[in-house]
């Protein structure tokens, strides 16, 4: 899956399941693989994520 060829809903959606995965302790590089994108990508994913949380 390239989550760049999918649409603004879909990557809502990838984006919640990529950070339920990391907080239930799933590599970061993993979580990439699934769905295409850099580890670095997750980072910013879930550090956005805390931070709206804060």
């Amino acid at each position: 899956m390239d989550f760049r060829s999918v649409d603004s809903a879909s990557r809502k959606e990838i984006r919640k399941r990529a950070i339920k995965q990391i907080n239930s302790g799933v590599q970061k590089k993993k979580v990439a693989m699934m769905y295409g994108v850099n580890p670095n990508t997750i980072t910013n994913w879930v550090k956005k994520h805390k931070k709206r949380r804060d």
